[in-house]
């Protein structure tokens, strides 16, 4: 099994998985179980590592949300008053920026 990075993201995927009180010894992970720290199998490993990086991609998006909501307001013409309405690349950019926010369904 390969030594992961003791990360805050996957100790607690591996809490939330393992439903345990987690550990790392510099070289692997643990859960306790009736009270002692053992290394986790590398079965459980995988399944806590699977869902690592969904919790990973969920703070992705959640990001790139924010940064999209955050542009659209940022490029407002109406609180811009330098503005130019013929810009193309203001209008992809916030045209991304709209699509993105709809295709999650996030109000802007």
């Amino acid at each position: 099994m390969e030594n992961m990075n003791n990360t805050p993201l996957l100790k607690s995927a591996i809490s939330k998985v393992m439903g345990k009180e987690v550990g790392y010894n510099g070289d692997q992970w643990l859960v306790k179980d009736e009270g002692v720290f053992i290394p986790l199998s590398t079965a459980d490993m995988d399944r806590c590592v699977a869902q690592h990086t969904q919790d990973v991609k969920a703070y992705e998006d959640a990001i790139a949300l924010e940064e999209a909501k955050k542009y659209l307001s940022d490029t407002d013409f109406k609180v811009l008053p330098d503005y130019d309405q013929d810009n193309e690349e203001v209008k992809v950019k916030r045209q991304e920026a709209r699509e993105l926010l709809r295709a999650n369904e996030v109000q802007i």
